[in-house]
């Protein structure tokens, strides 16, 4: 990617949450630009892609911004963040964007060609955070602990963030329950597969639901 291309994404993630997940939000952000010329729908597909690709690459870059804003927990708390408040974080970054979500996030989860419906995207996005959380408060578990407390967490995170897209002002709430029962589920690999088929099968109500599936 083009250095213009990331300045033009970093200007833009400021302008989400009043134009979306949209290349009109990238248009914006391009006009922005100091002596930039008229930014069109040709020059944001010159640089980020035909079809949905611009918008998939602005959701990308808001994602990954997401992560660092839960590494600044860090440096403005005194205390050592736990898990908990760092995933808290991260639903209350979602707040200024809750009403776009649920389609950006169903346009990632869908591939172009052929239409398929991709949990990967999904599964990704959940696992990164989860694996943040537990780097951020400086996780020591090993071998199969390692891998079972992460993906609870990122069971617990995924089904919080689709209930805030649903009830956004019971999505802490609802998030701090899970949690609680996260920790009876590291013991209890069945139902955290369980619990892993009900998210899959969520995901896909939403894709469906918009048409995009």
């Amino acid at each position: 990617m083009s250095a213009g291309a990331r300045n033009i994404l970093r200007r833009a993630l400021p302008l989400i949450p009043n134009h979306g997940f949209t290349r009109e939000c990238l248009s914006q952000a391009a006009a922005s630009m100091p002596g930039a010329p008229k930014f069109g729908d040709t020059e944001i597909t010159a640089l980020f892609g035909e079809g949905s690709m611009a918008q998939r690459t602005l959701f990308q870059a808001w994602l990954q911004e997401g992560l660092h804003d839960m590494g600044l927990a860090t440096q403005v708390e005194t205390a050592k963040p736990v898990v908990a408040d760092l995933l808290k974080r991260r639903l209350k970054y979602n707040e200024p964007v809750i009403g776009y979500l649920p389609e950006a996030a169903a346009m990632l989860a869908v591939t172009q060609v052929p239409l398929l419906f991709d949990p990967r995207p999904a599964a990704r996005h959940v696992s990164e955070i989860a694996d943040e959380a537990l780097h951020l408060t400086e996780d020591v578990s090993q071998g199969t602990q390692w891998y079972t407390r992460r993906g609870t967490l990122a069971l617990a995170y995924a089904a919080a963030e689709l209930h805030q897209m649903h009830s956004p002002e019971t999505a802490i709430g609802f998030l701090m329950r899970l949690l609680d029962e996260a920790r009876t589920m590291e013991d209890a690999v069945g139902n955290a597969a369980q619990f892993g088929g009900f998210i899959l099968d969520s995901w896909k109500g939403i894709i469906k639901s918009r048409g995009m599936y």
